[in-house]
């Protein structure tokens, strides 16, 4: 971690391990609780990191070099009111997560796709351009199936047109997959 004057910057694979209130303003945060993945915190987003939070199993790592301004903490209690809401939205990606085992692993996937989506997508001509954030072997687990299965999976959707035919995950339609699966996101 590199602190230079209000800017930290996090390098690839590096963890935040400072408590506090951070805004994005390059790059992007894996939010994961004991290797589940909670949320993606891209660009002027905020993370609400507590080292004690979840028995410190909490934890937000650099996707790729990540530029965050901590942000001034304040007197109004309003910390305390974002990070309990910070601990509601953990626990409602818990429940989800618990749901979605019951869904099939394609589903699983495109849901990942989706929060992706959702998170750092560009959208550009009805198209969400998905950055490499997460490895395949990642998505895998967090779709929890092999990086192999993830693989035909893609296949798939690409013969089905769901996914452009390209190295990067480009999501076709993406009203359609926003109305498909963005559901399961809420």
């Amino acid at each position: 971690m590199k602190i230079s004057g209000d800017i930290i910057t996090l390098e690839k694979r590096e963890k935040l391990i400072l408590s506090g209130e951070y805004m994005v303003i390059s790059g992007c945060l894996s939010c994961t609780l004991s290797e589940h993945l909670i949320d993606l915190v891209g660009p002027q987003k905020t993370a609400v990191f507590e080292k004690y939070l979840f028995d410190g199993k909490l934890s937000y790592e650099a996707k790729a070099t990540t530029k965050l301004i901590k942000l001034l903490p304040d007197t109004s209690g309003s910390f305390v009111v974002r990070k309990r809401v910070l601990e509601e939205s953990i626990w409602k990606a818990i429940v989800q997560q618990l749901d979605a085992q019951y869904l099939t692993t394609e589903t699983r996937i495109c849901i990942l796709l989706c929060l992706i989506g959702e998170s750092v997508g560009i959208i550009q001509d009805g198209a969400c351009y998905l950055p490499t954030v997460l490895t395949q072997a990642e998505m895998a687990m967090y779709a929890n199936c092999s990086r192999e299965y993830l693989c035909t999976i893609r296949k798939q959707l690409i013969i089905t047109g769901e996914l452009k035919k390209e190295r990067h995950w480009v999501l076709l339609d993406w009203k359609r997959w926003r109305k498909q699966y963005l559901h399961y996101l809420r």
